[in-house]
């Protein structure tokens, strides 16, 4: 279905060597031909009045989950379940979907859909503690084992009509659970950031089109692994889990040494109340933790 590659690669700009240790991996998998499912969770309505169009005039990412297939119901488009525990023994193949919450404003640019094509990373679950005050946060010297599932993209979505109020849709993809089997192992627990430009085709924010610079026949997001300075800078992205961007864009200017990972935190009041989640995630966290074991 995809193309799965370990490689030594330059990430977030700088050189990493791929050797013998899983903490020295970054598995790439092409998402460009995974399924994608998208969902209005919102209808649009007419409006009487009409606000001026400066009012949510920004397309956002809201929120991002795990569920399971099997919480999909028999459309197979219900995706506002949350799964955080993955169990695949046996022949019989588990997957892990993907449901980023995104937000589109009514738009004078009608004719136009949005066009969203997003990068995951997902890598090992480490909660901020007082013998371990980075958490998750990494230096791209001394990251850990990372998996990014490349270039997800979705069906074209349309802006509500005129007057309508910002609409909002489920986007996920479908993952095999046995890819991450590499380079985390049969067992574990995993976190998970994401980037989406939302204007891939270039229509919104009068620019060109993102490329094909990796060849898979999906316009490029964010991180590409195979392309000068390994991010396509492009108007209109936005993200959750991480200050990716942030890290990319100003790490010079502001002189950031380590990209900082919304992980779960100690200090929280919130109980876990799902199995596979981490104590203490809240919706600061998100996207949050997912445990997973793969047997014989």
């Amino acid at each position: 279905m995809s193309t799965r590659l370990v490689i030594s690669i330059v990430f977030f700009g700088l050189t990493v060597a791929v050797a013998s240790s899983a903490s020295a991996q970054l598995r790439r998998i092409d998402g460009c031909t995974f399924r994608t499912i998208v969902a209005p969770l919102t209808e649009p309505r007419p409006r009487t009045d009409q606000p001026p169009q400066t009012c949510g005039a920004i397309p956002v990412i809201e929120d991002a989950w795990t569920m399971a297939t099997a919480c999909q119901g028999q459309t197979g488009d219900l995706l506002e379940s949350e799964t955080y525990q993955f169990l695949q023994f046996g022949p019989v193949q588990t997957d892990v979907v993907f449901v980023t919450k995104v937000k589109l404003p009514n738009s004078i640019q009608r004719a136009f859909p949005w066009t969203l094509t997003e990068d995951i990373v997902v890598l090992p679950c480490i909660p901020r503690t007082s013998g371990n005050p980075t958490g998750e946060d990494f230096a791209p010297t001394s990251r850990p084992p990372m998996v990014l599932i490349d270039d997800v993209t979705f069906p074209p979505l349309e802006s509500g009509p005129d007057g309508a109020p910002a609409n909002e849709w489920l986007c996920a993809v479908v993952v095999p659970l046995q890819d991450f089997a590499d380079p985390f192992g049969v067992s574990g627990s995993l976190d998970w950031f994401a980037v989406i430009d939302f204007d891939t085709a270039g229509t919104r924010y009068s620019q060109p089109p993102t490329p094909d610079l990796d060849g898979n026949g999906c316009p490029d997001a964010a991180i590409e692994v195979g392309v000068q300075g390994r991010f396509v800078p492009h108007v209109g992205m936005d993200e959750i889990g991480a200050g990716l961007v942030d890290f990319i864009l100003n790490r010079g200017a502001l002189g950031l040494t380590r990209v900082d990972v919304f992980e779960p935190q100690n200090a929280s009041a919130l109980p876990a109340q799902l199995g596979g989640m981490q104590t203490g995630e809240s919706h600061n966290s998100r996207p949050w933790c997912f445990s997973f074991a793969i047997g014989l």
